[in-house]
C-alpha cells in the first residue's frame, strides 16, 4: 500500500517497505544492508544528513529515509 500523493508508504505512515529499500540499493537485499550500514557509520562519524529530520530521530531511520529518497546510492568497484 503506498500513498497516492508522495508516491512511499513511509512519508505517510513512518513504515518502511523492504522491497521499496532493496529497489533503491540497485541488486539486492545485500546491497541495502552494506549501503545502510556504511551510511550510518558516515553520520555517526558526524557527516551532515542530506534530510531534514528531527533531532530524536535515530541513525538507522535517518539512513533509511536518505535511501528510500535516492539520496544515497552504493559505490561499485569497475571490474
Amino acid at each position: 500500500m503506498k500513498d497516492n500523493t508522495s508516491g512511499h508508504l513511509w512519508q505517510a505512515t513512518g513504515v518502511f517497505c523492504a522491497e521499496d529499500l532493496i529497489g533503491q540499493s540497485g541488486s539486492g537485499l545485500f546491497s541495502l544492508v552494506r549501503m545502510a550500514m556504511l551510511r550510518s557509520a558516515e553520520l555517526a562519524d558526524g557527516r551532515p544528513a542530506l534530510i531534514e529530520h528531527g533531532l530524536n530521530e535515530k541513525i538507522v531511520t535517518v539512513v533509511f529515509k536518505e535511501i528510500a529518497q535516492g539520496k544515497v546510492a552504493l559505490k561499485t568497484k569497475k571490474r
